[in-house]
């Protein structure tokens, strides 16, 4: 069925409903000029749940989408999230230097006339989720700007390169923060100082260390990030634990047959860009259980902590006995793998499975 006549079939079966071609491509549909999605993830969802979304994106229903997007059953992203994450990374580049914010201008209009990837700005719309707008949060700004300033300097090349490399700024400053609250809990009587006070010095030094005279991060301090961001990258390489999708086995309904079937590819899951393992093992290594680290002599820090990383996540996705498993809007399905002390989250689609994340829910 070629894609003009699955918007016919979807017409007949959703009456009142207005289906389009979607910039998307790949077959998927876009849904009363608000969402785009895989027309067989659509028929997937359950029924109440799709009869609110065709209600919502019928009407403009601003709360109801919102409310979607939260969902458990199925997190959806509508075509004003790709804009209010442009408008959010824009904004923070307003305080970064020109040629960085005209490299964030080039990623969403490569060419004049040419937008990004829909799906790609879904990508730095998560950015906006997980680091919301900050108001009158001052550390926050500047904590924002100097992540997307570091993200651009690292040379992205896509929308999901800057989500990558700024997700690795912010963990590290998080890193920096917890080993400071760590140490400061051992100290005693006046030493030991509030916490509340403690996080405002350690911030306040972290944003003097990486801002210049000329309100930009000195080379210094970039070249220092960018090489131990580089060695988690190369460790990627080194352990062999690879990037990219892995073939896998789907049926098009049957979530059991399909869970069953990641499973059996589960010691080869990797994550889709070196970038994003690299960042992945950084953001949530300290979440791993005791037993899932490593400390081999033989290795570097970086190649123990990649290793035990992507070994916990394959382990916990071959044996794990509590799973859960949802469609995705752009189709496929998304399973969940709970471990001792993390959770795994695969993604599957078009006979292509990977690892989403690794994490301590």
């Amino acid at each position: 069925m070629d894609d003009a006549a699955i918007r016919t079939s979807l017409e007949a079966s959703f009456p009142g409903a207005r289906f389009a071609a979607s910039p998307m491509g790949e077959g998927k549909v876009r849904v009363n000029d608000r969402i785009d999605i895989d027309p067989t993830s659509l028929r997937r969802m359950p029924p109440r749940f799709r009869e609110l979304l065709l209600e919502a994106t019928a009407s403009g229903d601003a709360r109801g989408m919102a409310e979607l997007g939260k969902s458990g059953t199925l997190r959806l992203r509508f075509e004003a999230d790709a804009a209010a994450g442009e408008s959010f990374l824009t904004e923070v580049a307003e305080n970064c230097p020109e040629p960085l914010r005209q490299a964030l201008a080039r990623l969403y209009e490569p060419e004049p006339g040419k937008r990004a990837p829909v799906g790609d700005q879904f990508r730095a719309y998560d950015i906006r989720n997980k680091y919301p707008p900050a108001g009158p949060n001052a550390e926050q700004k500047d904590l924002n700007r100097r992540g997307l300033e570091f993200a651009l300097r690292m040379g992205s090349t896509s929308l999901p390169e800057v989500v990558d490399y700024f997700d690795f700024y912010e963990s590290r400053m998080k890193d920096d923060l917890d080993a400071a609250i760590r140490e400061n809990a051992l100290k005693q009587g006046a030493d030991k100082l509030p916490e509340k006070t403690l996080k405002k010095r350690v911030r306040a030094a972290q944003s003097r260390a990486h801002t210049g005279p000329d309100g930009a991060m000195p080379d210094a301090e970039f070249d220092r990030l960018k090489q131990d961001f580089a060695a988690f990258v190369a460790a990627v390489d080194t352990t062999g634990v690879g990037a990219g999708p892995t073939p896998c086995a789907q049926d098009p309904l049957d979530f059991a047959a399909n869970e069953a079937a990641i499973r059996s590819v589960a010691a080869g899951l990797k994550f889709a860009r070196k970038t994003t393992a690299a960042y992945h093992t950084c953001k949530h290594h300290g979440e791993l259980h005791a037993s899932e680290k490593r400390e081999d002599p033989d290795r570097t820090r970086e190649e123990n902590m990649v290793l035990a990383y992507h070994e916990g996540a394959r382990r916990t996705v071959a044996r794990s006995g509590r799973t859960s498993s949802k469609i995705a809007q752009a189709g496929g399905e998304t399973h969940n793998f709970v471990g001792p002390a993390c959770t795994a989250i695969v993604w599957l689609n078009g006979g292509r499975t990977g690892l989403a994340t690794y994490f301590r829910l």
